[in-house]
């Protein structure tokens, strides 16, 4: 197991980078909607890496993957692109 201050461990605050957690609202435009429709990737610059949800983690979500609400989406990019997968994601 590696320690916390293995050279394999990527601390992105030291590239520029954020990653943060970002829950899809029930009213969500994107509930019931694949990922892909967001767009985020292409609109942001940011992506989602992960997906959290009652019944486990979804690891690198495909852009077919469907959202639901309650959902949490570990998104990282720029700071100033995951506010804008923030706001992408927010939208209702």
């Amino acid at each position: 197991m590696p320690a916390h201050h293995s050279p394999n461990v990527l601390h992105t605050t030291d590239l520029g980078l954020v990653a943060e957690r970002i829950e899809l609202s029930a009213h969500s435009h994107w509930n019931g909607r694949v990922l892909g429709d967001t767009r985020m990737r292409t609109e942001a610059g940011a992506s989602v890496v992960a997906v959290l949800r009652r019944s486990g983690a979804i690891p690198s979500p495909t852009p077919d993957f469907r959202l639901a609400g309650g959902d949490t989406l570990i998104v990282i990019g720029t700071r100033e692109g995951v506010d804008a997968a923030a706001a992408i994601l927010g939208r209702e």
